[in-house]
């Protein structure tokens, strides 16, 4: 099989993403290994090459360390392999496979599924990204990791492997593949990573998968056991990053992409005119929603995570279904986006943002700004908040709602969160909710929503298992009233209100 290495990575956290699969092929030579991501409760997508060696095919599920055997691991044999009726062995054009499960996976906090990219969702060159594996670390090492890592790349410009004159790039396919590394550093330095195919049939189920620019999965380019280590048109080293198990997800938050209110009902009309839409545009079109809250006329709330370079933002106030042009409904553009200084993407905490807005809000019984908590009390463990978003209704779903729900949540013990996350848990910028009898949650499309609580915003959507269990973890507002009182002084004020059509 492919061998691979991750240069310049980290450890991952364990079990944090639990869409990983590590596959297991075991044939008269031995076993070859290659990498996945479960995308149902009985499928996984992986690489077509992966099906050149015929064997006994097994995936496992809930793998951080390869020496150990973790009591929550799930191994469950292939029934079906399923690669795309045009993939190319020799250019390793249309790249994926589907794998049909002989069972279907037991969804858990370990085990929970990824949702697949909406029909022409782009990644713009610039946008940073993720590769875990447990592939080589180092070029010199021959025997790769025994534990889940993980390192951050950039997807480069088509032209960046069009013009390199080593020969494993002559078969580059600017449709159906992406170029992403780091040309900076020495990490990982260089791939050509698939975008999937618009459509795939099989094993009773038709997937429809991203088109163009959509980034999901690593791509090898060369032979089983082969290796490559040639000068970029860069002019810096680039070692192709071959990963037996390996993909890309894009960083941009677990999950400004998808999420919803899971267990939830509808919002009443216009009850919470606090709350903002947020939609960032990329090359081709709007990739990334979140949600927020207006606190100032000209000032919106929300997650740092939402963040993405190469984007364009807009927020909607005064909306109830996003799919309709209602008469009150209001569009404003964000004209400066301030992340909190001390945001640390890789454990989300400081997790908020501020978005100043180009045009003022006009301010009526469907547009309000809501108070800020004060920076002491604590919120009292058992307190009922809310959470409201437009996200998924169902975890086993992509689609989004088009109507404003909500949720009620029980704050939790900082103690249980830190027994029950896999994540580092930091409880002074930090607090969690949930729902431990029921299954009701919010989900990763709701990023940057309030937690409410007694008419209060005490906490900001951040992360949570992506199989929407509880406890979900939300940035602490309290904590951060002397900064946005800060920031806000120092903003520029507008002069008038300033609202662009309904549409």
């Amino acid at each position: 099989m492919i061998r691979g290495e991750i240069i310049g990575g980290w450890e991952a956290q364990p079990h944090f993403r639990a869409y990983m699969a590590y596959v297991k092929i075991a044939t008269s030579r031995g076993v070859k290994t290659c990498g996945g991501f479960l995308i149902r409760d009985d499928m996984v997508l992986t690489a077509a090459h992966c099906n050149k060696e015929q064997g006994h095919l097994t995936v496992s599920l809930v793998v951080h360390d390869l020496r150990l055997w973790e009591w929550s691991r799930q191994e469950i044999p292939v029934r079906r392999r399923i690669p795309h009726p045009q993939y190319d062995i020799h250019s390793l054009n249309n790249d994926v496979m589907l794998l049909q499960l002989a069972c279907r996976a037991r969804l858990n906090e370990w085990v929970g599924l990824i949702p697949l990219p909406s029909a022409w969702q782009g990644v713009c060159p610039g946008a940073m990204c993720s590769v875990a594996g447990w592939g080589r670390m180092s070029a010199r090492r021959a025997k790769g990791s025994d534990v889940l890592w993980e390192v951050d790349v950039a997807v480069l410009e088509d032209y960046v492997c069009l013009r390199n004159p080593d020969h494993i790039y002559r078969y580059y396919n600017t449709s159906t593949m992406l170029c992403a590394g780091d040309p900076k550093e020495g990490k990982d330095s260089f791939k050509e990573l698939r975008r999937l195919s618009p459509c795939l049939a099989g094993a009773n189920v038709t997937l429809r998968f991203p088109v163009p620019h959509t980034s999901a999965l690593s791509r090898s380019v060369q032979p089983f056991g082969a290796e490559a280590d040639a000068p970029s048109a860069l002019a810096v080293r680039m070692l192709l990053f071959l990963l037996p198990a390996a993909f890309l997800v894009q960083i941009l938050p677990p999950g400004a992409q998808a999420g919803g209110i899971v267990g939830g009902q509808e919002a009443v009309p216009h009850s919470r005119p606090y709350m903002a839409f947020l939609t960032m545009k990329r090359c081709f079109g709007p990739v990334n929603t979140c949600g927020g809250f207006l606190i100032r006329e000209d000032v919106v709330v929300t997650a740092a995570h939402c963040r993405v370079k190469w984007n364009r933002g807009i927020v909607i106030l005064g909306a109830h279904n996003i799919r309709k042009r209602e008469r009150r409904r209001q569009k404003i553009r964000v004209k400066r986006w301030i992340p909190h200084p001390e945001y640390d993407k890789m454990t989300d905490s400081n997790d908020i943002m501020l978005l100043q807005l180009r045009n003022k809000a006009e301010l009526n019984d469907w547009v309000q700004p809501i108070s800020l908590p004060h920076p002491w009390p604590e919120v009292p463990v058992g307190t009922k908040c809310n959470v409201s978003g437009w996200g998924r209704m169902q975890v086993n779903s992509s689609k989004k709602s088009d109507v404003l729900r909500d949720v009620v949540l029980e704050v939790m013990a900082d103690e249980v969160c830190k027994r029950k996350l896999t994540r580092r848990y930091d409880a002074v910028s930090m607090l969690c909710a949930g729902d431990p009898k029921h299954k009701k949650s919010t989900l990763k499309g709701d990023s940057g929503g309030p937690l409410v609580c007694d008419g209060v915003p005490q906490g900001i959507v951040s992360w949570g298992p992506i199989n929407g269990a509880s406890p979900e973890v939300y940035a602490r507002v309290s904590q951060f009233i002397h900064w946005i009182q800060t920031v806000m002084k120092e903003l520029k004020p507008l002069d008038a209100p300033g609202v662009s059509s309904q549409a």
